[in-house]
């Protein structure tokens, strides 16, 4: 949060998270993941959104720590990209939140956290 304005929505986090671990294990760049974005936001709407209310319990996965983790990950590989005109506004605002958090090196991440799956085990 900045102030009461949300700088870093869930929907973001996402996109971040499948950036760093399309690039870390899939071999995908970040720009070929926003590509594809779309369609899992489609997915979720057909497949997660209607059951979500059903469940016994919610967990929020979501890590204080997280932006700088990924401003270590991510930021060198979207930076250069961010005044590309073939990318558009995406790669502009993640870089613009990113930048407000320091960098967090994955070897202080704890090994048996969840983020593993995104930023690896070593």
């Amino acid at each position: 949060m900045e102030g009461d304005k949300e700088i870093l929505t869930p929907k973001d986090t996402r996109l971040i998270r499948r950036m760093v671990r399309d690039h870390n294990f899939r071999g995908h760049s970040p720009l070929s993941t926003l590509a594809m974005w779309d369609e899992v936001l489609a997915g979720e709407k057909i497949y997660i959104y209607p059951y979500r209310d059903a469940v016994d319990i919610k967990i929020d996965s979501t890590l204080d720590y997280e932006p700088c983790v990924f401003h270590y990950h991510i930021l060198p590989f979207i930076e250069g990209l961010k005044n590309e005109p073939f990318v558009g506004g995406k790669f502009s605002e993640i870089v613009r939140v990113l930048e407000k958090f320091c960098d967090l090196d994955k070897d202080l991440v704890p090994v048996d956290s969840h983020l593993r799956e995104f930023i690896g085990s070593n």
